[in-house]
């Protein structure tokens, strides 16, 4: 799938998943607080109707809650299919940069393109995008992605835009099957990635797509949070 701004945060992670014509303008009224020690992007039935939205790009990736393992979590369905679910909420990095979240993927996908447009898929990723002007294209957004052929570890610019990078932070099929548990400190890596130093993030996402390759797949979401940094 492409990555490319497509955050219609209100469209502004416009830097992330690649559809060629999206550019994301934050919105607004995007909920904000800055002295709290953790907040929680939370999967529910109300929440995914109240804080969350969609955008497709091609056809739409099916999103609903399921119970699995014991918790509600969220699970997404790809059959050549492209959407991304996203939610404006500004995100203090003074307060809580550490980002954490759980995901599991039931295959990875027959891509050795991944770092181009045109093999652009991944069985699940997670976006988080930082409005750093008062323009619409004036974002920067880390896309970081359960890769299938990309060696964990491995960072590269998003093949739609500059001002989004992507990072694997799994790769293959060694834990297909089982959850894997994600801790980045965003500021850190902002800073790592783009030299800037940020106070804030303005919107996060979960995706799962299959457009450019026609695969079908099926990941889980557990519950993002943010918290302050890890000792």
């Amino acid at each position: 799938m492409k990555f490319e701004p497509r955050f219609p945060a209100i469209l502004a992670i416009g830097v992330l998943a690649g559809s060629a014509a999206f550019q994301i303008a934050f919105a607004n009224n995007t909920d904000t607080d800055a002295n709290i020690s953790e907040l929680t992007g939370d999967f529910t039935p109300s929440s995914l109707k109240d804080d969350w939205e969609e955008r497709s790009f091609r056809k739409n990736t099916d999103y609903n809650i399921v119970d699995l393992d014991g918790a509600k979590v969220l699970h997404a369905y790809t059959n050549g299919t492209a959407s991304l679910l996203y939610r404006e909420q500004v995100i203090s990095l003074k307060d809580t940069p550490q980002i954490t979240w759980s995901w599991k993927i039931d295959r990875t996908f027959p891509n050795d393109k991944e770092k181009v447009r045109a093999g652009d898929d991944f069985p699940a990723r997670v976006y988080v995008a930082a409005q750093i002007g008062f323009l619409p294209w004036e974002t920067l957004a880390i896309t970081y992605v359960w890769a299938s052929d990309t060696p964990k570890g491995e960072t590269w610019t998003n093949p739609f835009t500059e001002k989004g990078v992507m990072m694997a932070l799994q790769s293959g099929d060694e834990f297909v099957g089982q959850w894997a548990m994600e801790s980045r400190n965003l500021a850190d890596d902002f800073k790592t990635l783009f030299d800037v130093d940020l106070d804030e993030i303005s919107a996060y996402a979960v995706m799962l797509d299959g457009d450019n390759t026609g695969v079908e797949g099926n990941a889980w979401f557990g519950n993002i949070k943010f918290s302050a940094a890890s000792e």
